[in-house]
């Protein structure tokens, strides 16, 4: 059978939850012993007042994400995304977003990103290799501007662990 809860409900599901149009619906709560039990505490999913979905962890905790019993993406209290790896090192402590992979067999890694701000001062994009060993010359960064309309230039490594800066 199916369980239906609110006005209106039909029970579309195994459990359905249904609020007024208007309102902004916390559907499921999830508390525990050590997250405490009010309104400011714990896992909430729903859907707000304009129809958009949500899902906040009120503490100061991670979110974590996985499938074959492996965690893949972690939103840590930080609200940092890590992707491939459960915790950031001093080096990326301040990065929004660190990526973590193994990539092998000819395959590509490839991460785009757009720094909005006008501030002409900082890191945008911080690549770290994790090995000092090399084995293909195909090493290749290169850097934009002006949402990648004007190449700045690259790096590009030869193979032998030396990487030369290229200036266009």
């Amino acid at each position: 059978g199916t369980v239906a809860i609110g006005p209106n409900t039909a029970g579309h599901a195994l459990l359905t939850l249904s609020q007024s149009a208007s309102a902004h619906l916390d559907a499921l709560a999830i508390q525990q012993g050590n997250t405490g039990s009010g309104s400011g505490d714990g896992l909430f999913i729903g859907i707000d007042s304009n129809a958009d979905a949500f899902m906040f962890h009120k503490e100061s905790r991670n979110i974590e994400f996985g499938t074959a019993n492996t965690e893949a993406l972690r939103i840590n209290s930080s609200q940092q995304v890590l992707i491939g790896q459960t915790s950031v090192s001093s080096t990326e402590a301040s990065g929004k977003l660190c990526v973590s992979a193994a990539i092998s067999g000819g395959g590509q890694g490839v991460i785009t990103g757009n720094d909005t701000s006008s501030n002409d001062f900082g890191c945008g994009l911080v690549i770290n290799k994790n090995s000092s060993t090399t084995s293909s010359s195909a090493r290749f960064v290169q850097f934009y501007a002006n949402n990648f309309g004007q190449p700045m230039g690259g790096i590009v490594g030869n193979g032998t662990e030396n990487a030369q800066l290229v200036t266009l």
